[in-house]
């Protein structure tokens, strides 16, 4: 089932998407653009930790070379 805005809706495959009436087809594409855009959000704060953490890494590695001089 899929939730959106109120409506409770059933899981249709692709092929039923011609059967299906206007306001379920609507809604699909509705939940499709929600949950592309919730995974580019994550992916956005992914590549933000990715760069933090690579950051922090690159500063221990200058902190290791100066107590090695």
């Amino acid at each position: 089932m899929l939730k959106i805005s109120g409506l409770q809706l059933p899981e249709f495959p692709r092929q039923q998407m011609d059967l299906m009436p206007t306001h379920l087809q609507v809604a699909k594409v509705e939940k499709h653009r929600y949950m592309s855009a919730v995974e580019r959000e994550r992916k956005r704060i992914r590549k933000k930790k990715r760069k933090k953490e690579e950051k922090r890494r690159k500063e221990g590695r200058k902190e290791r070379k100066k107590e090695k001089e």
